[in-house]
């Protein structure tokens, strides 16, 4: 489902305002970058933005990349590893008490 979700396009407009960022402070990096952005001088990063092209015919941006689906899948896995070590642990503090 990686693919599928790359390559939902939302309007410029509307991803805009999901930054966590304002748009001042990437100006700034931006000027200090010499005018490029910081992210896309990695050819890595510009490769995994999934279905960038698609969205960038329709004049819209990717809803995910799959960069970011990538990031979301390691981050639930170490979050799964996390939850099993502490029921196994909850259980044997639990079997030591009795």
């Amino acid at each position: 489902g990686e693919g599928l979700i790359s390559k939902i396009c939302i309007s410029e407009k509307v991803a805009a305002t999901w930054h966590p960022c304002n748009n001042n402070v990437d100006e700034e990096e931006d000027n200090e970058a010499g005018g490029h952005r910081r992210l896309l001088a990695n050819p890595r990063r510009i490769l995994a933005g999934g279905g960038s092209d698609k969205c960038e015919a329709e004049g819209k941006v990717a809803f995910v990349s799959a960069e970011g689906i990538h990031q979301l899948h390691i981050f639930i896995f170490v979050l799964a590893v996390f939850h099993v070590i502490c029921c196994i642990l909850t259980l044997a503090l639990g079997r030591a008490k009795v």
